[in-house]
């Protein structure tokens, strides 16, 4: 996960790059025309279908689902972690939706100067999101491999499905995923940090119980 972190620096540098240059705006109004020849009511439709996968409702089902799955595998302390992430993640894209894109319209005469415009949510949570669950999966399981699987392709897909609707630019999407990415790095931090502090204190504390 250090190339995490790495990747996220380097993407904002190359974005905040790609602004002060003015070259973002050439790339986008190239890849925007070049997405003209390939519109078709077919392809329309399923884009719209993929891009529910990372809407709000699409990820409340899915936190019921693993949330019921860790607490049956009983992994309690991972569903307590990954619990408190949605929640604050949950609430951060609220305040995102409502009050930086919504409240403040006058944003978008000064954010496409840094290259950053208005980020992708979709391709935020998403990444987040689906990239906690990827995190908690063992790959040794088969079932937890498969859920690992599902969760790469829907990550990509719903940056792909947000970039041919033109839902946003091929930018803001990008920095989406890399807020995404650096989210899921901070995730696993804690996870690896406490969930593993966790299990030495209960491994410790079961050999005083057995001498």
């Amino acid at each position: 996960m250090k190339l995490a972190i790495v990747t996220v620096i380097m993407g904002i540098f190359y974005l905040i790059v790609l602004g002060l240059t003015g070259q973002e705006v050439w790339l986008n109004s190239l890849i925007s025309t070049a997405l003209d020849f390939i519109q078709t009511p077919i392809l329309v439709t399923v884009m719209n279908g993929v891009k529910w996968i990372a809407s709000f409702e699409c990820l409340l089902i899915a936190t019921l689902f693993a949330t019921f799955y860790l607490y049956r595998k009983k992994k309690e302390k991972s569903l307590t972690y990954f619990l408190c992430f949605v929640l604050v993640g949950g609430l951060a894209m609220f305040f995102l939706k409502e009050y930086y894109v919504v409240g403040h319209p006058e944003l978008s005469d000064f954010l496409p100067i840094a290259g950053l415009g208005y980020l992708n949510i979709d391709a935020l949570f998403g990444t987040f999101f689906y990239g906690m669950v990827y995190l908690l999966m063992d790959h040794t399981n088969k079932l937890e491999n498969i859920i690992k699987k599902v969760c790469i392709i829907f990550i990509i897909i719903v940056g792909i499905a947000n970039f041919y609707l033109k839902v946003s630019y091929f930018s803001d999407i990008l920095l989406g995923y890399l807020l995404g990415l650096f989210l899921c790095w901070v995730f696993a931090k804690v996870m690896k940090k406490n969930v593993t502090k966790l299990s030495l204190e209960n491994d410790s504390t079961k050999d005083k119980t057995m001498i």
